[in-house]
């Protein structure tokens, strides 16, 4: 039998009383069911479920990334929690025509490491306002230990950071102490300073040091600690 005839003649559609009333493709020559072919021909349903199954996957696998983020876009619209550092702040007052610190008033300031001087007085003022009743309210100066006022940073012509004073000054934050004293009293003691001077003698003005601040705070550190004891 030649291989045209075999395309034409050997499957027959039988009618088996087993399958009801559906035809079946079978072979004579092989005595087999031949609907297995015809199947085999078409596409394969198993494959259009698993290409439907992977473009659901990924259209999953998109969204899920979408919304992570659009997560981590409004996580990252939260404001950033402030920093802060501890240093310390106290009263000083003219005493015998010197400016000197009021024993017991040091109290720990938490404040932001950039905060200028302006706004350093500010937080100061209201912290000792805070806890000393009895302080005046006002415009006060801020100072250093040694009794000069906050502008910049010593021996320089940068204006003041707690930062920048730090790393001037070379310590830890919390053995940083800045001081608020009232306008009278920074008067009295600049007046008493000035008058001081002899007249016809030359002034010469020179910038502090950080070594001179350093000293002056040390100073001033063991006169606080003193007094809490």
């Amino acid at each position: 039998m030649s291989e045209s005839q075999f395309d034409s003649n050997s499957e027959q559609t039988m009618y088996s009383p087993l399958r009801g009333q559906t035809p079946v493709l079978f072979c004579r020559s092989f005595n087999k069911n031949t609907n297995f072919l015809k199947h085999d021909s078409k596409t394969d349903p198993s494959e259009g479920i698993t290409a439907k199954g992977a473009a659901e996957a990924f259209h999953n696998f998109w969204s899920r990334k979408q919304r992570k983020r659009k997560f981590h876009l409004k996580k990252d619209k939260r404001p950033m929690k402030e920093i802060s550092v501890k240093i310390s702040v106290a009263v000083m007052e003219q005493k015998a025509g010197k400016l000197k610190p009021v024993r017991g008033t040091a109290l720990p300031l938490a404040v932001n490491p950039d905060l200028d001087a302006a706004h350093l007085r500010t937080a100061a003022l209201q912290k000792l306002q805070d806890f000393y009743t009895n302080l005046k309210i006002g415009s006060f100066f801020l100072l250093y230990p040694d009794g000069t006022e906050i502008i910049n940073i010593p021996g320089t012509e940068t204006p003041f950071t707690v930062r920048g004073y730090k790393e001037a000054l070379g310590k830890a934050y919390q053995r940083i102490t800045v001081y608020i004293c009232s306008p009278e009293d920074f008067m009295k003691c600049s007046k008493s300073t000035s008058d001081s001077d002899p007249p016809d003698s030359e002034v010469i003005i020179t910038s502090r040091s950080a070594a001179e601040f350093n000293a002056a705070d040390t100073a001033m550190e063991s006169s606080l600690e003193q007094d809490q004891y």
